[in-house]
């Protein structure tokens, strides 16, 4: 598995071990999500702290998952990694960091959900 699932409370982490997020990876992501969602899961926050470079289809599956953790009631969260990676020139050029809430470390994700 290229995921690490930890919850806390009612809020599930999801670290992606991908350092390139890409076609090759995105429906298994997805599948992943949506199975997390099917049982509940519906306060999701996924960490790209190790991930380096990311395609328009994986950010596609983060957004589509964003949508359906909304329509389940919940939210999806990004812990994002310091420093200017690709990963956020994509986020930046797409105009997606005004679409999801990027934290820089899990605990503030965390507490965003208090909020």
């Amino acid at each position: 598995m290229s995921y690490l699932a930890q919850s806390i409370g009612n809020i599930v982490i999801v670290k992606v071990l991908h350092t390139e997020a890409t076609l090759k990876y995105a429906m298994d992501f997805r599948n992943y999500l949506t199975d997390l969602i099917s049982k509940g899961n519906n306060r999701i926050i996924v960490d790209l702290t190790s991930t380096t470079f990311m395609d328009s289809t994986f950010l596609g599956v983060l957004v589509y998952m964003l949508k359906k953790s909304a329509a389940a009631g919940g939210d999806l969260r990004i812990i994002r990694n310091s420093g200017d990676s690709p990963v956020w020139k994509m986020f930046e050029i797409t105009n997606m960091i005004k679409v999801f809430k990027i934290y820089g470390h899990s605990s503030e994700a965390i507490k965003s959900f208090a909020l």
